[in-house]
């Protein structure tokens, strides 16, 4: 959850617990809106790829073509490859490389796909031009990316209520656009796509008992992360009680069984012509 100034971008490092939660992210549930555009033979670039799940369930459905995931994160990539090793996924290969500086030639990749990593960076236009020179004519990007605006919240604990807008405040002071899902399309279009359609979708956080439980306490660690705390004290966002509390209220919050929370995901398909 924490996030790191870097540049033009805002850097973000993940924890091992966000690791092992993304990796279960999947195409079918997490690209829907994009896999019908990806045919076997294309050669797609997973921007942004994390741990790699999503980069591999693309490399068995361009088979046999190719699926390439390039992430600035060192732990990330070597958890793909771990990833890939175990899943026995031979079309793949994984790469550190930043996103605004991708280290392909221009015209290489017949697909492109980015999932929750633009709305980080200080200019998405910059980064989404980046994707488009080195995307083929013709060729197809997929783009998801939360909305903070859209997030769906029942509680009743004050502590839960108070931490997202604290997250959103810190995403901002950072550079990042809390509501990127809505503003994508703008950003695709200056950087340079015309044809694009939208499309939207939400990940639910409270669907099973299961997953309230593992998501309550994926939000204690990184509201407890020196990453999210010691910025928010150093900003006088909020005071050192109110940020102890809000890991414990996580943990617990699967005990009630009228707590709902679901992310909201703006998505887009855009081609380059």
């Amino acid at each position: 959850m924490g996030k790191r100034r870097a540049g033009h971008r805002t850097r973000v490092e993940f924890s091992p617990d966000f690791l092992d939660f993304f990796s279960d992210r999947h195409a079918a549930t997490h690209a829907a809106f994009f896999i019908d555009h990806l045919k076997p033979g294309m050669t797609i670039l997973d921007c942004g790829c994390g741990p790699g799940s999503i980069t591999l369930d693309f490399a068995e459905l361009v088979a046999p073509g190719k699926a390439i995931g390039v992430d600035i994160g060192p732990a990330q990539i070597e958890k793909a490859k771990l990833l890939q090793a175990r899943r026995n996924v031979p079309n793949a290969a994984f790469h550190l490389g930043d996103v605004n500086a991708l280290p392909f030639a221009d015209d290489r990749f017949d697909a492109l796909f980015a999932h929750g990593v633009i709305e980080y960076f200080r200019d998405p236009v910059r980064a989404f031009g980046e994707l488009r020179r080195v995307l083929k004519p013709g060729g197809v990007l997929g783009a998801r990316h939360g909305d903070w605006g859209g997030f769906l919240l029942a509680t009743k604990n004050e502590y839960i209520r108070k931490a997202f807008p604290l997250f959103i405040r810190l995403m901002e002071k950072n550079g990042g656009d809390p509501f990127f899902g809505r503003n994508q399309v703008a950003y695709l279009r200056r950087a340079g796509f015309q044809r694009i359609e939208a499309s939207a979708s939400y990940d639910c956080w409270t669907a099973t008992p299961e997953t309230t439980r593992r998501v309550g306490n994926l939000m204690a660690v990184g509201f407890a992360s020196a990453e999210f705390v010691t910025p928010v004290l150093d900003s006088q966002f909020a005071d050192h009680d109110t940020l102890q509390k809000i890991p414990p209220a996580f943990r617990s919050w699967d005990e009630d069984p009228d707590v709902f929370a679901a992310e909201a995901w703006g998505e887009a398909v855009a081609w380059k012509e």
